[in-house]
């Protein structure tokens, strides 16, 4: 218990210190947006490439992926009919209800508890998520605005070209082969690769720093938020109840941190991307959905941790 709590204090205290960085205006919001695309474009990808060129990606974990990519479409299909009832009333009620902020929370969470040598497990779940993400959601996202509409010739584009998805894709394909080894002592390859251990060792730090300085709660529309939350919340969490019942059947063997990488990965709050496809004539919209997302990732680290004291792990 010693040592979960002193993995649990630097998490939050890193996170309250990037809240006060953005209080005392030290970093203004051009700086956190330049700071969220390092993230997205270099330490991410660094970190889910060592995460995968490390990973057991055994093809039993094929229905893994596949059940998760149902999974989310089924959630969203499950938003869809709630919006239509007018309990999500918001044109991205059906959005709000499906995916997870994986990268920007996920990781840095996990890792944050578990260690780095423990990503690969929750990587698994989140590849399946990340398909569904850039091939479903995001056209359901920008098919709200005529400014964000692409073909999908574009979003094939842009997919392969994301460095998330090179790095994962790069990984994978070095993992299938088990050249991994041979990379790393190979003067010319073994220090770009450790210019990327470099990268991905300060991830969980930026990224918590980054989560600190988005904590901010302007304009709030408190009854409304937490309906939206209080809606989500309890079925997500009782649907992956179930689905976790079916993966570790049809799964054998799974390792011992998964049911922790699958609990993170379900509390975790709706993707941080849907503030940025509302369009700016939609501002109150966008001010709402923004500052419910992030109350809803306080509910998250808040159930994070009641989780790793209900069921301590053995660290």
């Amino acid at each position: 218990m010693n040592e979960l709590i002193k993995r649990i204090i630097p998490v939050f205290l890193i996170i309250f210190t990037g809240y006060m960085i953005k209080q005392k205006n030290i970093i203004s919001d051009d700086g956190v947006k330049t700071l969220k695309k390092l993230i997205v474009t270099l330490f991410l990808p660094s970190t889910l490439f060592f995460a995968f060129l490390n990973a057991d990606l055994n093809s039993k974990y094929i229905f893994l992926f596949a059940g998760i990519f149902v999974f989310c479409f089924i959630l969203y299909l499950t938003g869809l009919i709630l919006k239509k009832t007018s309990v999500l009333d918001s044109v991205y009620g059906a959005e709000f209800f499906t995916g997870f902020e994986f990268g920007m929370v996920g990781i840095a969470l996990f890792s944050g508890i578990f260690g780095t040598a423990a990503l690969p497990v929750i990587s698994l779940i989140g590849l399946g998520h990340e398909i569904f993400i850039w091939f479903v959601y995001l056209p359901l996202m920008q098919s709200h605005s005529d400014k964000y509409k692409t073909g999908f010739r574009d979003i094939i584009l842009s997919f392969l070209k994301s460095p998330i998805i090179i790095a994962i894709i790069s990984a994978v394909l070095l993992n299938k082969a088990g050249i991994g080894g041979v990379l790393r002592h190979n003067f010319i390859s073994g220090g770009v690769i450790t210019a990327l251990e470099w990268f991905s060792s300060v991830t969980v730090s930026v990224v918590l720093i980054v989560l600190g300085c988005s904590l901010k709660f302007e304009h709030l529309v408190l009854g409304r938020s937490l309906r939206f939350i209080l809606v989500r919340f309890p079925i997500v969490i009782a649907a992956s109840f179930g689905a976790y019942q079916v993966f570790t059947r049809l799964i054998p063997d799974l390792p011992s941190v998964f049911s922790y990488a699958w609990i993170t990965f379900f509390l975790l709050p709706p993707p941080y991307i849907i503030p940025i496809y509302v369009p700016d004539d939609h501002h109150e919209e966008n001010v709402f959905l923004s500052n419910t997302i992030m109350l809803y990732t306080l509910l998250s680290l808040t159930a994070f941790v009641i989780m790793l004291f209900i069921k301590p792990p053995a660290l």
